[in-house]
């Protein structure tokens, strides 16, 4: 049995949406230190989330295509209840 890309992660879900979200905006082509800046992690938590995002998208494209339609939900609901400025 496969463990899921969230498997042993301490970065919260919302990095990691976030990550998925601009993995596949990025066409799967982003460097360590993008990631790292876009969801404001280290260099290494990027890495580590950059191997798991490439590996599922390897394995099993369209499980992860159903994860990216999972974050994009998620970040989407958390868009709307953020305080408008």
């Amino acid at each position: 049995m496969t463990r899921s890309i969230f498997h042993k992660a301490k970065c919260d879900l919302q990095k990691w949406f976030g990550a998925i979200e601009y993995f596949y905006a990025s066409a799967k082509s982003v460097t360590v230190r993008e990631l790292a800046a876009q969801i404001n992690v280290t260099n290494n938590t990027a890495w580590k989330m950059l191997v798991k995002m490439q590996t599922a998208s390897k394995e099993s494209e369209q499980l992860f295509e159903h994860i990216l339609e999972l974050a994009h939900e998620h970040t989407s609901r958390i868009k709307k209840h953020e305080p408008h400025e």
